[in-house]
C-alpha cells in the first residue's frame, strides 16, 4: 500500500482530514462501485484537497458522487465502473476503473480527444504529480490544470508484464465482443477495449500490433493500430517499416478499385493525404461523373477487400452515389 500521507507531504498537504470507513462503504454502495483497496485508503487518509494555487484537485467523495452522477446523467463513458477521483476544475477528470481487467488503474476522460489509461494507481499518479505541480501553473489567467501535463505512466515506452497481459485481455475482449455500430448499454467497454488495450503493449509487441493490419475488419481498428504504430514508429523500425508497408497495400488496394470502376464507365481518382501535426496518413477514393463526385475513405474499402462480391458491391455503391447528386 503507498504510504500516502507521505506522498501528501510531498506534495504540500499537511495534516489532511479523511472519510470514515462508513462514509466510504456508503458511497460504494450508492455508486455499485467497490473501490480498490488504495483508493479507499486514499479517501481514508484525505477526503478531498486542491493543491495549493494550482487549479488541480483530488476529490472528496462527495465531489466524486456528484462528478459521477453528473458523468453518468449526460452519457459520458463508463469503463469498467470508472469512479471520478481527480480533475484540473475542467470537464476531463482522472477516474480509477473498479472492474477487471483494469481494477486499479486510472483512466483519464476526455470529451474532445481520446480516452484512455494514464496510470496504473492513484499511487502512481500522486508520484508523478510533484514535478508539474513545481512547473507552475500553465499560463497565465487559466483556470484549469491540464491533467496531461502530469506525465501518463503510459506516456512512457515501458510496460510491465501485468499491463502486457491486461493489453491482451482487453484485446481478447474487444474481438470476442466487436465494435458496435450503434449506442448500446456496453457500447463504451466494446469500443474501448481495443485501443486501450494497444496502449498496454509494449514496444516488444510490435508484431502483435501491426498483425491487426492485415487482420482488421473495421476501419476502426485500422485507425487505434496505425496511431499506436505511429507512437512506436521513432524508437522501432519494424513499426514504420509496418506503416510504410500498409499504405503502400492500401494505395494499391484503391488503385485495383479504380481500375474496377473505370471497366464499367465511372471515373474515379485515388488521393493521399497527410496530416503533419499527427503524423497520420490516410487514403480517399472520390468518384467523378462531369460535375458529380462522392467519396469513400479508404479504410472502409480496404477492411472489406476479401468479402465475397465486393466488387459488385462497390460499382452498385458509386452508381448509387453519382445518382443521388445529381
Amino acid at each position: 500500500m503507498p504510504p500516502f500521507d507521505e506522498l501528501l507531504t510531498r506534495l504540500g498537504v499537511h495534516s489532511p482530514i479523511g472519510a470514515t470507513d462508513a462514509r466510504i462503504d456508503a458511497f460504494e454502495a450508492a455508486t455499485g462501485c467497490r473501490l480498490p483497496s488504495d483508493v479507499r485508503a486514499l479517501f481514508c487518509t484525505c477526503d478531498g484537497v486542491r493543491f495549493g494555487d494550482a487549479a488541480l484537485r483530488l476529490f472528496s467523495l462527495d465531489q466524486a458522487r456528484e462528478r459521477y452522477d453528473l458523468l453518468r446523467s449526460v452519457g459520458y463513458p463508463s469503463y469498467w465502473g470508472c469512479v471520478p477521483v481527480a480533475d484540473g476544475f475542467d470537464s476531463d477528470p482522472l477516474c480509477v476503473c473498479t472492474e477487471p481487467p483494469l481494477t486499479g488503474y486510472l483512466v483519464h476522460l476526455r470529451h474532445d480527444a481520446s480516452s484512455g489509461p494514464a496510470f496504473r494507481s492513484v499511487g502512481s499518479f500522486l508520484a508523478a504529480l510533484a514535478p508539474a505541480l513545481d512547473a507552475g501553473p500553465p499560463e497565465d489567467g487559466i483556470e484549469w490544470f491540464p491533467l496531461d501535463r502530469v506525465p501518463y505512466d503510459f506516456a512512457a515506452p515501458e510496460r510491465t508484464m501485468e499491463d502486457v497481459a491486461i493489453g491482451r485481455r482487453l484485446l481478447a475482449l474487444a474481438a470476442g465482443m466487436g465494435v458496435p455500430a450503434r449506442q448500446t448499454p456496453d457500447h463504451d467497454e466494446r469500443a474501448a477495449a481495443f485501443p486501450f488495450g494497444l496502449t498496454l503493449l509494449s514496444d516488444t509487441q510490435v508484431g502483435e500490433v501491426a498483425a491487426f493490419l492485415t487482420d482488421a475488419r473495421d476501419p476502426f481498428i485500422l485507425v487505434c493500430v496505425e496511431a499506436r504504430l505511429r507512437e512506436m514508429a521513432p524508437r522501432i523500425p519494424a513499426a514504420a517499416e509496418a506503416l510504410r508497408r500498409h499504405g503502400e497495400a492500401q494505395a494499391a488496394f484503391l488503385e485495383r478499385c479504380r481500375a474496377v470502376l473505370e471497366s464499367v464507365g465511372i471515373g474515379s481518382k485515388p488521393e493521399r493525404r497527410e496530416f503533419p501535426l499527427t503524423g497520420e496518413v490516410s487514403y480517399l477514393l472520390t468518384v467523378r461523373e462531369g460535375y458529380v463526385s462522392a467519396s469513400y475513405d479508404g479504410r472502409a474499402l480496404y477492411v472489406r477487400r476479401d468479402e465475397p462480391g465486393f466488387h459488385d458491391w462497390f460499382t452498385g455503391w458509386a452508381r448509387k452515389q453519382l445518382s443521388q447528386k445529381h
